[in-house]
């Protein structure tokens, strides 16, 4: 989809449409003079089969499916359904995340287990995010303190404490949105998980399993 936001006078640019689309990517644009522009695209609209030359990548987000009711130029008749107004689950995107957040998503390698952490970077245009571990040694989630997982390069031990230590760098991992399992949320006054969040991963399966990179 591409950014080409709405204008109404009187109305703020957050409550209009921002995107219009989708469209497929044709093939990198090239000037008049042949070559090639440095991250532009020639796309065409999918529904209308318009083409539009000349968009640099900045302005391109990646289309979702079922989210057609949310573009400018949406038209039902030949746009897919609007999507019921109450998801079976939350749809968590990109742009919800920003650096700080606290979240919850999938083990890198191992899909029945989760691991919670701090948002350090988001890549809009990717759709990934850099995670910087946090964790206890407990199994009491609802109870029991995170901190955040720093380790020590030299001999591969791993800890979770607030103290920087010698030697020790953050715990983190590249993550997609597809591995986000719940809505960003933020720790309770004691640093430990809100009963809400515990609820969700509960809902999703995820029942007594214990957090990723636990002794």
């Amino acid at each position: 989809i591409c950014h080409s936001p709405a204008r109404a006078p009187g109305v703020s640019d957050k409550l209009l449409h921002q995107f219009i689309g989708p469209f497929e990517v044709l093939s990198e644009h090239r000037l008049s003079d042949g070559t090639l522009a440095p991250n532009t695209y020639d796309l065409r609209h999918v529904h209308t089969k318009k083409r539009v030359d000349g968009v640099n990548v900045e302005r391109l987000r990646r289309y979702r499916p079922g989210s057609d009711f949310l573009l400018l130029d949406y038209d039902s008749t030949t746009s897919p359904p609007k999507p019921p107004s109450t998801p079976p689950s939350p749809a968590i995107v990109v742009d919800d995340i920003v650096p700080g957040d606290m979240l919850a998503v999938k083990h890198p390698s191992d899909s029945t287990r989760f691991v919670f952490g701090k948002v350090l970077h988001v890549d809009d245009l990717a759709d990934t995010f850099t995670l910087h571990y946090w964790g206890t040694t407990s199994k009491n989630l609802a109870r029991v303190p995170l901190a955040p997982e720093y380790f020590d390069p030299q001999d591969g031990k791993s800890l979770f404490t607030t103290r920087l230590l010698p030697h020790y760098v953050p715990a983190t991992s590249l993550f997609d949105m597809v591995d986000v399992l719940c809505p960003p949320f933020a720790l309770t006054v004691k640093k430990a998980v809100p009963h809400s969040v515990l609820s969700q991963l509960s809902a999703l399966g995820f029942v007594g399993v214990v957090l990723a990179f636990s002794p």
